[in-house]
C-alpha cells in the first residue's frame, strides 16, 4: 500500500510600513500636521518542490545540518514552488550564516554544527569554485 504525502509548505509574511503626513489649515489660519502610519502585510504560502533537497522556508541561503562548508540555496521554480539544492564552498571557505555566502574560513566564527544523528543524502553537494563566488551570490 502506498501512502501519498502532500509536499510541505511554508509561509513568508512581509510587513511594510507606509508613513504619510497630512498638513491642513484651519478656519482661524492655524496650520496642523498629522502623521499617519499604516502597516500592510502580505502573506506568501510556498509549496516545496517534491524533488527539493531541503524543506525551504523561503528563497535564500541556509546552512547545512552537519558542517560549515556546505549549504542550501532555495529558489522559486517556474511553477512557483521552492526547491533547495545543496552546494559546497571552495577549499579555504566556509558558509557564513550571517553573510549568507561562502567566506574565507579564518574570517568566519568557529563551526558549531555537528550532526545529531545519521544524515542520509543521496545527492552530492555541487562544488563551487572560488571563481564562482562573485556571480553565484549576486
Amino acid at each position: 500500500m502506498t501512502t501519498l504525502v502532500p509536499p510541505p509548505t511554508s509561509t513568508e509574511i512581509t510587513t511594510e510600513s507606509i508613513n504619510e503626513e497630512i498638513t491642513s489649515a484651519g478656519i482661524n489660519g492655524e496650520i496642523t500636521t498629522e502623521s499617519i502610519t499604516e502597516e500592510a502585510s502580505t502573506e506568501k504560502v510556498w509549496e516545496v518542490d517534491e524533488l527539493s533537497l531541503y524543506p525551504c522556508p523561503a528563497p535564500g541561503y541556509y546552512p547545512y545540518e552537519s558542517d560549515c562548508v556546505r549549504f542550501y540555496k532555495c529558489i522559486e521554480t517556474a511553477e512557483g514552488k521552492l526547491k533547495g539544492q545543496r552546494y559546497k564552498c571552495p577549499g579555504g571557505f566556509s558558509f557564513s550564516e550571517e553573510l549568507e555566502k561562502c567566506w574565507p574560513t579564518e574570517e568566519v566564527p568557529p563551526c558549531q554544527r555537528v550532526p545529531e544523528g545519521p544524515i542520509i543524502r543521496f545527492a552530492p553537494a555541487i562544488q563551487l569554485l572560488v571563481s564562482d563566488l562573485a556571480w553565484f551570490f549576486n
